[in-house]
């Protein structure tokens, strides 16, 4: 519990906390449990070369269960990790994403959902449809308002930023594309944020 807690802000010492645990004699539940986590935390701390073992045996434990949050990070997990490692396609990724996006819909883990819909909107704005990745950004802005997490917040603010701009190109208005820039701004100069993507 404390490691999950921790995943989000402060994934270093979430994975530390799971790396001190003995799972050996942990139940199925407990150690599928562990997997994800550990994947999840691995992920969020930069880890290179994240076991797809691992993630696997988290993952296939929770996409048969009917716990809709672990469905729901079973699916974000397999998307982002196995895409950095290239044995993922992307509308094998983009598929993943979007079922992802299902389950946690109506959820009130508001980090999990801004991420997947974040996720799933920077890959339609990739395939060039706009229009469904200022939907799925949209979304994910309004779970990161709801749950206060101002780092997501201008980072979804940055790519709905990218998608209106790109959608204007041909009319060449980017009114919406600056407002979004600028309202990004104003909550990293108001929160003090020194994020990366904040700056």
């Amino acid at each position: 519990s404390k490691a999950e807690r921790l995943v989000s802000s402060k994934p270093d010492s979430s994975l530390a906390i799971l790396r001190r645990m003995d799972v050996s004699r942990s139940d199925r539940h407990d150690y599928a449990t562990w997997c994800l986590l550990k994947t999840w935390a691995e992920y969020n701390s930069y880890v290179p070369d994240i076991s797809e073992e691992q993630l696997a045996d988290g993952t296939e434990y929770f996409l048969k269960r009917h716990c809709r949050e672990r469905r729901a990070l079973s699916h974000y997990l397999r998307a982002v990790v196995q895409d950095e490692s290239g044995t993922y396609s992307k509308a094998q990724m983009a598929d993943d994403l979007k079922r992802g996006c299902r389950e946690i819909e109506g959820s009130d883990n508001h980090y999990l959902a801004s991420l997947l819909y974040m996720r799933y909107g920077c890959e339609m704005n990739e395939r060039k449809w706009y229009s469904k990745g200022i939907e799925a950004l949209n979304t994910a802005l309004s779970e990161a308002e709801k749950g206060n997490l101002t780092i997501l917040q201008v980072t979804i603010r940055i790519n709905l930023s990218h998608a209106y701009m790109f959608l204007a190109d041909e009319d060449r208005d980017y009114t919406k594309a600056l407002e979004e820039t600028e309202k990004a701004i104003e909550i990293a100069r108001n929160n003090h944020l020194e994020d990366s993507y904040a700056k």
